[in-house]
């Protein structure tokens, strides 16, 4: 109970660490035999914190600004710090392919061939089979017959495929591998974003 009534004290007085430290090993020795019935007779926590605040130098009350200015200050760094901290986590990081660890670059070139392979023999049932789930969930929703329309009418056959960029990225902790190629038609040009997880699954599709 008495060390309940100090700090309910020392908690609210305005002045800096080291007096507030001054201050608690005084009331404990002062309260350390006390008896509950004497307990009763202090006055409240409030009334001795106005006291104290009260009866402090304005020496003392420029320390504890200053030291409440410094903890705000320490807080909002600490914040900027994490901040930083999650938003390089958020980031994509990237590595050309031949640098991965993780990744074969002539598998996953190879894989990304296969793809649009598929791809153009409007083999969608393939492409699924070689997808992760979220994939196979946009093929089955998705008419990309309708959007090669949208591009060109008819594409024609493929002619040449020109520089191939590959790209180990890692994101929120998880890595992929990322092929953009530019791929010649006879009557449009593509460029395809290709990527696939670490179980080398198709994972991500785009073209423009």
């Amino acid at each position: 109970m008495n060390r309940k009534y100090i700090n309910q004290i020392i908690r609210k007085l305005k002045c800096s660490k080291k007096k507030r430290e001054e201050i608690r090993k005084q009331l404990i020795s002062e309260m350390e035999d006390i008896s509950q019935d004497e307990m009763q007779s202090l006055e409240s926590p409030a009334e001795l914190v106005e006291e104290f605040n009260g009866s402090f130098s304005e020496e003392e009350k420029k320390k504890y600004k200053k030291e409440k200015l410094m903890k705000i200050v320490g807080l909002i760094l600490l914040l900027l710090v994490l901040a930083a901290g999650m938003i390089w986590w958020l980031l994509p990081k990237q590595i050309w392919l031949e640098d991965s660890k993780v990744f074969d670059a002539n598998a996953v070139k190879m894989q990304a061939e296969l793809v649009l392979e598929y791809f153009d023999q409007d083999d969608y049932e393939s492409l699924k089979k070689i997808s992760n789930d979220e994939m196979r969930e946009f093929f089955n929703t998705h008419d990309l017959r309708s959007n090669k329309v949208l591009i060109a009418e008819n594409w024609g056959r493929q002619e040449t495929v020109g520089k191939v960029y590959m790209f180990e990225v890692k994101q929120m902790g998880k890595k992929s591998a990322v092929v953009q190629m530019n791929v010649q038609y006879e009557n449009t040009n593509i460029t395809y974003t290709i990527s696939f997880n670490r179980d080398m699954e198709l994972a991500g599709f785009w073209m423009k």
